[in-house]
C-alpha cells in the first residue's frame, strides 16, 4: 500500500481565510452604517451651551441608543480569521523551510512581539523552522516596530481583540471619526445669534465618547451668554471596540494589510 504525500506547502488557504475575513468586514460595515443610517438617529449632537467658567461654547454628546452586541460577534469572526489567516502562514513557511510546524498552542503561530526582546524570544518559539528571511519579512509587522508605539499599532489591536473574543462578546462603544477630512463630513461652528466672531475650534476626532461626552467647543470673541453658536456640518460618527477602543474605520483595514503582508511570500511559493 502506498503512503499518502503530504501536500506541497500552499498559501491557498491563507488566501482563504482572508477571504473570509473581507466577508465579515463588508459585513460589518453594513451593519454598522444600518446602525447610524436611520430616521431616528441613534447618537446626536447637541446644541451649544455656552460654560461661562471657561468661555468656551461646547456641544455634548446624545447617546439615544447603544451599538448592539450584534456588531461585537461580527467583529469576533472577522479577527478570528484575520489572525488564524496570519497563523497558517507561519505553518506554510515552516514547510516550505523543509521542515515540521510544531503543534499546540505555544508551536507554530504567528508571534504579537511588543518590545525587541519579546521579538528575540517568541521568534525561537513561534517561528521555529521559518527560514531567516521569512523572519525578517515577519518582524517588520510585529507591533514593537510601529513608530507611534507599539499599543497603537493594528497588530496589536488584533491581538487584544482576539483575545478577549475567544471569552466574551467583544465590547462596542461610540466614537468618533479621526480625520473626515474636507468636506461636509467635517463639522464647524457658526454664530446664529449675537454680534460676535469664532476665534477657536476644537473638535474631538478619533476619540470615544459616552452620553454627555463634550465633542466640541468653540471660543468666540466678544465670549458671552449672548452669542449662540450651532454646528455648521455634521459630526461624523463611528463604533469603537475593546477595551483600548480600536475604531472601526482603522480595523475594517485588517483584511487589506494582512493581503499585502502575505503577498510578500508568494514568489517564493510559487517557485
Amino acid at each position: 500500500m502506498t503512503a499518502s504525500r503530504s501536500p506541497p506547502p500552499s498559501l491557498a488557504g491563507v488566501w482563504a481565510k482572508i477571504e473570509r475575513a473581507d466577508e465579515h468586514a463588508q459585513l460589518l460595515e453594513r451593519e454598522v452604517r444600518c446602525f447610524f443610517d436611520r430616521d431616528v438617529q441613534p447618537v446626536t449632537a447637541s446644541v451649544g451651551y455656552f460654560d461661562p467658567e471657561s468661555g468656551w461654547h461646547v456641544v455634548y454628546g446624545i447617546v439615544n441608543e447603544h451599538p448592539p452586541p450584534r456588531l461585537g460577534v461580527i467583529l469576533g469572526d472577522l479577527v478570528h480569521n484575520v489572525r488564524s489567516a496570519l497563523d497558517h502562514l507561519v505553518w506554510q513557511l515552516v514547510l516550505w523551510n523543509g521542515e515540521t510546524p510544531k503543534k499546540g498552542s505555544a508551536g507554530s503561530t504567528f508571534p504579537f512581539a511588543m518590545t525587541k526582546s519579546a521579538w528575540k524570544a517568541t521568534k525561537k518559539r513561534s517561528l521555529l523552522g521559518v527560514s531567516e528571511k521569512h523572519r525578517a519579512i515577519l518582524q517588520q509587522a510585529q507591533p514593537y516596530k510601529g513608530g507611534n508605539g507599539p499599543e497603537n499599532t493594528i497588530t496589536a489591536a488584533l491581538r487584544n481583540l482576539s483575545n478577549v473574543d475567544k471569552h466574551q462578546v467583544v465590547h462596542t462603544t461610540l466614537a468618533t471619526i479621526r480625520d473626515p477630512g474636507a468636506g461636509p463630513h467635517r463639522a464647524s461652528f457658526r454664530v446664529v445669534e449675537g454680534d460676535a466672531q469664532i476665534v477657536q475650534e476644537q473638535v474631538r476626532y478619533g476619540e470615544s465618547f459616552e452620553h454627555g461626552t463634550p465633542l466640541m467647543r468653540a471660543r468666540t470673541e466678544p465670549a458671552n451668554s449672548g452669542v449662540k453658536v450651532e454646528v455648521d456640518g455634521t459630526i461624523p460618527f463611528d463604533v469603537a471596540f475593546g477595551k483600548r477602543r480600536a475604531r472601526w474605520e482603522s480595523i475594517k483595514k485588517l483584511p487589506q494589510i494582512v493581503r499585502l503582508l502575505v503577498r510578500e511570500f508568494e514568489a517564493d511559493f510559487a517557485s
